[in-house]
């Protein structure tokens, strides 16, 4: 019996009527296949490969949408795993003291714990471990094409017959692939968007698209750079410095003057790269927070600074002053030119910075914010006085954050600013108001508002 969904993706490319044509019908191609441009050369529609083609293609995706939700589950449903656990008891045609072990062997495949009916048999058990294999081995498909492999195979079972690469390739992996993803997407539906603060990556090629398509999508979520990459960054630029070069090339002239400038310089090397390791390794506490992103900026940067004008430094003014650069680099695509000011506004809000010298302006000339303050506000006798920068950066990036979470609370009665969804102005009111009692406010009254391992945010 034909399959009816397979017939609505695809299409023949010439028509069956034409006899001339006649060898050439054996051609099939997606119904979306003037954009994709997808074909299958086959007497018959190879439901796999539809499905598999099916599930990636964009251009369905976007022309029939719910075709293209309709050809995912297909695909997914082809799983051996959607049978579940295997069952102990499954009776095969195979000798009982063959595969004994087999069924007493937990199963280590991660989509099992999602099915809801039946079991699967023996031969659907033996395929999958075998596309488990391939998958976690990294080794290519065309493995089991090998005779070596079938009798391999015939030696442990005589009845089972493995199966082609291109059933592995075609249909195992990807209908696995699908299913997981699938089941990934539901579990996140069931936790709900609006719980999703914020989105970290380095930028690869791989996330970058799924990162901006979020984003588009949901706009409370925050766009952040990853602050361990960036570190990480930092400290293989400093390592690709010419100088460092230099003493490695010297190092293999295996002289006693040679090797004692070698061990000079690779205990400076330590010391610069020191503040930027520990900072790396620290952030990658699960107790870190937003805020703590750019206060080990700012303390890696201050210990460099630190070392280069100690007598302990060895480098002419020229070489740290190189270093710095790199340094300074770093810190700007990491804090300055980041794509929100999160990490800033974040260390703003913690109570533990409230007070640090890093807010006041460097010179008197410099423009200082000038907040009144307000009457019912508790008062430092020396408030801090911020650099209008930086207030600026963090105003920006509440405001920001106050419009796209009112969008977001509009649909979800639960929300804590559902109320203020109708009346943005007081809402954007009482945050005004906030910042500025936090401005002013002295600091043993905030540390009851913020756990050590909580973020401002």
């Amino acid at each position: 019996m034909p399959d009816l969904l397979a017939r609505e993706l695809t299409k023949p490319c010439h028509p069956a009527s034409d006899d001339a044509l006649r060898q050439d019908n054996a051609y099939y191609c997606c119904i979306a296949s003037s954009v994709c441009g997808w074909t299958l050369k086959a007497w018959d529609r190879n439901l796999p490969r539809i499905y598999k083609h099916a599930g990636q293609c964009r251009a369905l995706c976007n022309w029939r949408p719910a075709l293209f939700q309709r050809a995912k589950s297909a695909l997914a449903s082809m799983a051996p795993s959607r049978f579940g656990e295997p069952d102990a008891n499954v009776q095969d045609h195979s000798s009982p003291n063959d595969l004994t072990a087999l069924h007493e062997l937990p199963a280590p495949n991660p989509f099992l714990s999602y099915s809801h009916m039946g079991s699967m048999t023996l031969q659907d058990q033996l395929n999958h471990a075998v596309a488990a294999l391939i998958c976690a081995s990294g080794a290519p498909a065309q493995l089991i094409d090998y005779p070596e492999w079938t009798h391999y195979s015939r030696l442990l079972n005589p009845n089972y017959t493995p199966p082609k690469s291109n059933y592995i390739r075609d249909r195992i992996i990807p209908a696995e692939a699908r299913r997981a993803v699938l089941h990934m997407q539901e579990h996140l539906q069931e936790i709900g968007p609006h719980w999703i603060a914020s989105i970290v990556l380095d930028n690869t090629a791989t996330t970058k698209k799924a990162q901006q398509e979020a984003l588009g999508k949901y706009l409370w979520i925050l766009n952040l750079a990853n602050p361990i990459h960036k570190f990480n960054l930092c400290i293989q630029d400093i390592c690709q410095d010419p100088i460092w070069q230099e003493i490695v090339a010297e190092a293999l002239d295996e002289t006693t003057v040679t090797a004692l400038k070698f061990q000079q310089d690779l205990k400076e090397l330590v010391n610069i790269l020191e503040p930027f390791a520990c900072a790396l390794l620290c952030l990658e506490s699960t107790r870190s927070s937003l805020s703590d992103v750019y206060f080990f900026w700012l303390g890696a940067l201050a210990a460099l600074d630190h070392h280069f004008k100690s007598q302990n430094c060895l480098l002419l003014p020229q070489d740290w002053g190189r270093l710095r650069c790199i340094a300074l680099k770093r810190f700007n695509k990491a804090i300055n030119d980041a794509p929100t000011d999160g990490y800033v506004t974040a260390f703003f809000l913690d109570p533990r910075y409230h007070d640090v010298a890093i807010y006041a302006s460097s010179n008197a000339c410099s423009c200082q914010a000038t907040v009144p303050p307000p009457v019912d506000c508790p008062q430092t006798s020396n408030p801090q006085q911020l650099n209008k920068c930086i207030l600026n950066c963090v105003q920006k990036q509440l405001f920001a954050m106050l419009k796209a979470e009112l969008e977001a609370a509009k649909d979800i009665p639960h929300h804590p600013l559902h109320a203020y969804s109708q009346d943005a102005l007081v809402a954007k009111e009482q945050l005004h108001e906030q910042l500025d009692c936090y401005y002013w406010a002295d600091q043993r009254f905030l540390s009851q508002y913020l756990t050590p391992n909580q973020s401002a945010l």
